[in-house]
């Protein structure tokens, strides 16, 4: 194992606590940021489900990314409630389980996948993969 690899292994399983917002004193990874840590993570989208949430609900997260508002939803939906957490990336899958298992929530499961209305392949930041008919221009 190369250094960059183990270092980034070594440094996204260093846990700490939330300190602020509607999750705080749950466990994140550190290496994650600062505004999720602080609990400063999409004001106006965390006080929306905060007020609309409401126990018992099932609750999907798509795009789930590293489980910020998937905690957040779990918390409000309680346990007799249900998240469902979408996520396709790779390298978000294992913060999003970590965070998961570090609280202890019972009431989320993750599937490792892209929700979408179509059938292909897409790629991040929006561009289109495997797609020649639609090549992207460069004009100098």
């Amino acid at each position: 194992m190369s250094l960059v690899p183990l270092c980034r292994s070594i440094i996204s399983s260093i846990k700490t606590e939330i300190t602020g917002g509607p999750n705080k004193g749950m466990k994140w990874a550190r290496a994650t940021g600062r505004r999720y840590r602080r609990g400063a993570f999409e004001p106006p989208r965390v006080a929306a489900i905060e007020r609309f949430i409401l126990p018992g609900d099932c609750f999907w997260d798509i795009g789930a990314h590293r489980g910020y508002i998937t905690l957040l939803a779990a918390r409000c939906v309680g346990s007799v409630g249900r998240v469902l957490s979408f996520e396709p990336h790779p390298l978000n899958i294992p913060y999003l389980d970590k965070h998961i298992r570090w609280n202890r929530l019972t009431n989320v499961q993750v599937f490792p996948i892209a929700l979408s209305r179509h059938n292909s392949k897409q790629m991040f930041g929006g561009g289109i993969a495997n797609v020649p008919s639609r090549r992207r221009q460069v004009r100098g």
